[in-house]
């Protein structure tokens, strides 16, 4: 409730981040004697949860503008249940909308925390189908990463599912980029915080820049020339919520969505590849629509409401998660034999990504 929030849990009364896995709270100095007796922050003894979890309506308060620090609680499909300590820009700095963490973003952090539970099945088959790989490449790579959260619970999740799949590989498992400087020092913060460092790698892109795109991509698996033997290699996952003018028309074939996902994800062409998916949380008032030249299908759309983000009159959510999978490189061939991928690296950036976010 938001006067508990307020006077239990506010950063503004020093509740400050600690290690990843230190599940207690640091309370302000005049309260820590009341923990041991009953009152308005401790009723029988007990400190009023100030973490933001699946089943409560914590998810109302976000964004929690005034905060510097919250904590995410997700529980993996295995049950196990990991804390995310993550920093953030509150008024006692300057406010940036890409260095909070909103709704969207918490709900993509739960899906894929648990693919099963959240209903993505072939989230699951991509995350175990890099165990038997030699990690030679990163396997997801995040839009618009704002203060990390969502690549820190794919990178738990992608950790439990694959014990043996070590951090100290020779690439990291997930590539989170964005724009603002601000928010690439929080979200490098918050993955060092939470011990994460190896398993994600923090970069600097702007999506809507297509050459930018291409050079990431060719950096983790080279070029696309016809003798290259990475020319159908690429992401197995993208990741994106709330990126507003990115998810503009969408049903155009050249939209930027597309265009940057062409050139990022796998092409789809081996029968061993696992499938190359977006996983995209927007609006459900501004669905993204599948494009025109079927180069990428619709898989399915969740609610919000599978972790519990209904509205405050207790109505269905106003999020949603769209899952889009690319189809055979065959089906992005013009009548000329050149593919969109080739006409997107050529092409005039389309507009600056930066500092997006959710108004």
């Amino acid at each position: 409730k938001g006067d508990y929030w307020e006077k239990c849990c506010s950063s503004l009364w020093e509740y400050t981040v600690t290690a990843a896995n230190n599940r207690s709270l640091v309370l302000p100095h005049d309260q820590q004697q009341q923990q041991q007796q009953p009152g308005e922050c401790f009723p029988d003894g007990i400190p009023v949860c100030c973490e933001f979890f699946q089943g409560s309506p914590s998810h109302l308060r976000l964004p929690v503008l005034r905060e510097v620090a919250i904590r995410l609680r997700v529980i993996l499909d295995d049950r196990e249940i990991r804390f995310l300590a993550l920093e953030q820009d509150g008024l006692l700095r300057p406010f940036d909308v890409s260095t909070v963490q909103w709704p969207a973003g918490y709900f993509l952090a739960l899906c894929v925390a648990a693919p099963i539970k959240c209903g993505i099945p072939q989230l699951e088959t991509v995350l175990t189908s890099h165990s038997s790989s030699s990690h030679h490449h990163p396997i997801a790579i995040e839009l618009g990463s704002g203060i990390g959260a969502s690549s820190m619970a794919l990178a738990m999740a992608t950790l439990s599912l694959n014990s043996q799949v070590q951090h100290s590989g020779p690439a990291p498992l997930i590539i989170a980029t964005d724009h603002s400087l601000q928010a690439l020092a929080l979200s490098t913060a918050n993955v060092a915080a939470n011990s994460l460092s190896e398993a994600i790698k923090i970069q600097r892109m702007d999506h809507f820049d297509m050459e930018q795109v291409q050079q990431l991509k060719e950096s983790y698996f080279g070029g696309v020339s016809s003798d290259d033997d990475d020319e159908d290699e690429g992401f197995s996952l993208v990741l994106g919520s709330s990126l507003l003018s990115f998810f503009v028309d969408t049903n155009h074939p050249n939209a930027p969505l597309w265009q940057a996902l062409d050139i990022l994800l796998h092409n789809n062409s081996k029968p061993n590849k696992p499938p190359a998916l977006a996983l995209l949380v927007h609006g459900k008032v501004d669905p993204i629509h599948p494009p025109s030249d079927g180069s990428f299908r619709l898989v399915g759309r969740i609610s919000g409401d599978s972790v519990d983000m209904q509205t405050r009159s207790s109505a269905s959510s106003d999020f949603e998660l769209s899952i889009f999978e690319r189809c055979s490189s065959s089906n992005d061939d013009d009548d000329d034999g050149s593919s969109r991928r080739r006409r997107a690296s050529s092409s005039e950036p389309v507009k600056a990504a930066s500092g997006e976010g959710e108004l």
